[in-house]
Parts: C-alpha cells; structure tokens; sequence
C-alpha cells in the first residue's frame, strides 16, 4: 500500500506541477495576447487617422483647385504700390472710352498717414476729370466695376467755367461739361 500512496502522491504532485507550470503559461501567453491586440488596435486607430487625414488633405487640393482662379484674380485686384502703371492705364484707358479728359496725381499711402483703420495699405489718387456729367457718370461706374479695389472718399463736381472752355489742353468741351475732383482710396499689395 505504500507504494501505492507514493505513486499516488508522486502523481498528485506531478499533477499539480503539471497544473501550476500551464497555468503559468497560458497566463503569460493570454498577457502576450493582449498586449499584441492592444497594440493592433492602437495601429488601426492610427490607420484610420493617416486615412482621414489624407483624404482631409484631398478634399483641400480640391477645394484649392475649384477657388485657385478667384485667389488669382482678388490678387490682381490690389496695386503694386511701388509702379501703379496698370492702374493708371485702365483709368486712362476707362476715361478715353467715357469721353472725358483726366488728369490723375497720387496724393499719400497708408504708410503716410498710420491709419490703423484698414487692414490693408492704400493709396489715395485724385483724379481731375473734365466732360459732360453722363460721361463722368459712366467712368464712374466702370471704375468702381473695375478690376481693383478702389474706395471714393471724395467727390466734387461743378459747371465748367468760360476759362476752362477756351483752353487747349481739353478742345471739345461743351457749355454743359463739367469739372470733378474724384479722390480715390485704392488698396495695395505690400510684395
């Protein structure tokens, strides 16, 4: 019998190691397994970021694409300050095809005057024009139609005097023309 109850408890024991050791290994292999679906899960989290944003940033090419010609022509709409040329032909240009005479002198810049009120730098132009007053009318409407940005600050018209009929520098003008002061606030871009 007792080699029986050694048997036995050899057994048990064995048994019981047995139990103990798998124990052991399941546990540590279960702890391995999570920590690699944890770390699964943390990749496709990531995944599914990266995706979002890239198509985030797809979805901004496209809107770039679809609003690229209206940023090109708000740029164009400000004016090099430094060389105000193309201004100044499309007034003249404007002028010529209303029928009136002008004159143009640029007066100051927001950088003369340190006005905080706009966000943008300006300049401001005045413009002496001479014609009848449907002309004036419509050079005023196609400027403010025009390509640029251009604010009028000031405007003042009265008849033509008899000196301003007889002189050389404006022939044709009539008895009903007139004479206006236009001050214009126009918006630069600083390059």
């Amino acid at each position: 019998m007792e080699l029986k109850r050694q048997i036995t408890i050899i057994l048990s024991g064995s048994l019981l190691a047995v139990l103990v050791l798998t124990f052991i290994f399941v546990f540590f292999f279960l702890k391995g397994i999570r920590q690699t679906s944890a770390e699964l899960v943390n990749i496709k989290k990531e995944l599914v970021s990266f995706q979002t944003k890239l198509s985030g940033e797809e979805d901004l090419k496209e809107d770039y694409q679809k609003i690229e010609p209206d940023l090109a022509r708000i740029e164009n709409s400000f004016v090099n300050p430094e060389v105000p040329v193309d201004l100044i032909k499309f007034w003249e240009q404007t002028a010529s095809d209303s029928g009136i005479y002008i004159n143009i002198a640029p007066i100051s810049s927001s950088v003369d005057e340190k006005d905080k009120k706009y966000v943008w730098d300006y300049m401001n132009f005045r413009l002496s024009l001479f014609g009848s007053f449907g002309d004036l009318l419509r050079f005023l409407e196609r400027i403010e139609a025009g390509p640029y940005l251009v604010e009028i600050k000031d405007l003042s018209v009265q008849k033509l005097n008899s000196s301003d009929l007889v002189s050389k520098e404006y022939p044709g003008l009539s008895v009903n023309g007139v004479r206006a002061i236009l001050t214009l606030k126009v918006f630069t871009v600083s390059e």
